[in-house]
């Protein structure tokens, strides 16, 4: 009895000092998640095999994507506003298509801007390859936002027959490869 006496009279005399240090702990730690968000995007891919084209869908966060066009173009255009117009933006589908490169032995594709659409905080950009040959090995190499955000890294999910292979590149190790 005489160990618990003391154990509690030792923290009553300390008792400031302890909540004063429990709670700069929990603020540590809750300001250490709010500072350090997660950048993540999201790309899917599917063959159309009827119109013989791969079907690229990319989703970011807006305010990213207009921090990362405004420290490369300087570009100033709200993305929100104009979302319906951005596949004709030549700024926009110039930095999409120097940072998102498909390649099919060792040659580059042609990646066409079809559309794009706000949803919430997020943009989606829609891109066609054409003429796609899905009995090649083909390459993804997913650098969007790494210009910008070091720690940006892509969910990259292809649809084939129904079936989803997904995979994760970041800044670091950003190239995938696939075979149809």
């Amino acid at each position: 009895m005489a160990l618990l006496d003391l154990y509690l009279s030792h923290n009553y005399l300390f008792y400031p000092y302890n909540f004063f240090m429990r709670f700069i702990f929990i603020l540590f730690l809750f300001t250490s998640f709010v500072n350090h968000p997660h950048h993540e995007g999201v790309i899917e891919i599917e063959y159309n095999s009827s119109k013989k084209e791969l079907q690229i869908a990319g989703k970011w966060f807006v305010d990213d994507l207009e921090e990362a066009l405004r420290k490369k173009y300087k570009y100033k255009k709200d993305l929100i506003q104009n979302a319906k117009n951005l596949s004709e933006d030549s700024l926009v589908v110039d930095y999409f298509k120097k940072n998102l490169i498909f390649k099919q032995n060792n040659i580059h594709l042609k990646m066409d801007c079809v559309g794009t659409e706000h949803e919430n905080s997020y943009l989606w950009v829609y891109f066609v390859i054409r003429d796609f040959d899905p009995n090649t090995d083909f390459y993804c190499y997913a650098q969007v936002l790494c210009d910008l955000l070091k720690d940006q890294s892509h969910i990259i999910h292809i649809l084939k027959s129904g079936k989803k292979d997904s995979f994760k590149s970041s800044c670091v190790n950003s190239v995938i490869k696939y075979k149809w």
